[in-house]
């Protein structure tokens, strides 16, 4: 994940699983959105999320799609 300070990670709601934020079923995508809802990193998440464009799967309760539409608006 590159340089910085990743201990925001420890404390994610999400700690441990992985499939739900990297798979493309609904169920996976509401069970993800689901612990995002709640977790208290979710800021720290999405800043993280923001800054990598490449960055696949669901952060902060975003798909990488809603992720980009948010940074072309940012730029409009």
């Amino acid at each position: 994940m590159g340089a910085g300070n990743w201990d925001w990670l420890q404390r994610a709601a999400c700690r441990g699983e992985t499939e739900p934020f990297f798979s493309r079923g609904k169920d996976n995508l509401a069970h993800a959105r689901e612990l995002c809802q709640g977790c208290e990193v979710r800021t720290e998440c999405l800043a993280y999320a923001m800054s990598d464009p490449e960055l696949e799967g669901v952060w902060a309760g975003l798909t990488a799609k809603q992720r980009q539409r948010i940074r072309r608006r940012r730029v409009a």
